[in-house]
């Protein structure tokens, strides 16, 4: 009878590795999945075991299936976070570039987000956008931020350097107009004497 066992066993495996066949899903999906080919499993050995061996097998197969299943899950999160990671910073590099105003950054990252959402698959998808907005995003709008700090930091040297450049021209027509003050009052003086 063990040998029965081992081979309704071996059997059962089978039914469920042939259908736990799957890309990135997502984890509600993986548990159905899993619970459809746990059901076929487990009665492909009910149907083919026996004896009293038969108790012990069972257990033995659903602790396996149980490992499989997490041996799964392992798998579709690893997969699944590799594939959105691709997907975002392929969508990342065809939208975002350098930005002279916060409007376009926000407008192209909106557009990344909402391609990303629609066709990124798996559990990995939110943490995966999260990290997105988290580094890359944030890497942008820092670039963002210095260059309009660095163009406010031109512009106002700028400004500085034209009101330094009016206040000496402010002082030469200062001058100029006392040159004329003094001049006018001594031509008065040598008309009046």
């Amino acid at each position: 009878m063990t040998k029965e066992c081992d081979q309704a066993a071996e059997a059962a495996l089978a039914v469920y590795d042939a259908q736990m066949q799957f890309d990135v899903i997502s984890t509600e999906k993986l548990f159905k999945l899993h619970l459809q080919a746990m059901k076929a499993s487990l009665s492909t050995f009910k149907s083919r075991a026996g004896g009293e061996a038969a108790p012990k097998y069972l257990e033995q197969l659903e602790d396996e299936l149980s490992s499989r299943l997490s041996h799964h899950l392992e798998l579709n999160q690893s997969k699944s976070k590799v594939k959105c990671e691709e997907h975002v910073t392929r969508l990342h590099d065809q939208a975002v570039s350098e930005y002279t105003d916060v409007a376009s950054l926000k407008f192209d990252v909106s557009t990344v987000a909402s391609k990303y959402s629609a066709a990124a698959a798996g559990p990995a998808k939110d943490a995966v956008l999260a990290d997105y907005a988290l580094t890359k995003v944030l890497d942008v709008a820092q670039s963002l931020f210095e260059k309009v700090e660095d163009d406010n930091e031109k512009k106002v040297a700028s400004l500085e350097a034209s009101l330094s450049e009016a206040a000496g021209e402010r002082a030469k027509l200062s001058a100029r107009e006392k040159v004329v003050a003094d001049a006018l009052e001594a031509q008065q003086r040598e008309l009046i004497a």
